[in-house]
């Protein structure tokens, strides 16, 4: 029985892509199990390499960090502000850069999306474009993280 369903479900995921060269593949588009595997491992990544971009940072600002906002005499002053920034900024083109960058790469997939073993293309079978890949990281984040965040 189980392998009747699991031929039905294959069934509904393949594919014929063609490509620009005019060849013909069969694929499978890949499960939903597949793409959460991927994503979380994306997000372990990502955030194993932000808790050792935070642990270098703090040593080497050593005590800058230390204080906090809500007491007037502990307030930022500029190489606190300047490391904050340096901090943010480093963490959003972590974030976006990860993944345009991977999905932009001529495999066509993050680290996580090659462990799991799919890749990202385009509905003709050509690479998306730079646009392309924006929107869908736009999207994630909209359609995941920022509920969650709510």
């Amino acid at each position: 029985m189980s392998a009747l369903v699991r031929s039905r479900d294959e069934d509904r995921r393949a594919r014929t892509l063609v490509t620009p060269e005019g060849l013909a593949l069969p694929i499978t588009i890949a499960s939903r199990g597949s793409r959460v595997g991927a994503l979380m491992l994306d997000i372990t990544i990502l955030f194993t390499a932000a808790m050792v971009f935070l642990m270098v940072l703090g040593w080497i600002a050593g005590g800058l960090l230390e204080g906090t906002a809500l007491d007037i005499d502990g307030a930022p002053n500029g190489a606190q502000e300047f490391i904050l920034i340096l901090l943010v900024l480093t963490l959003f083109c972590g974030w976006y850069g990860y993944f345009l960058a991977q999905e932009l790469g001529p495999r066509g997939a993050t680290l996580g999306k090659r462990i799991v073993g799919i890749r990202v293309a385009a509905r003709g079978g050509g690479r998306l474009t730079a646009e392309a890949i924006i929107a869908r990281n736009l999207l994630r984040d909209i359609e995941i993280f920022y509920p969650i965040v709510m």
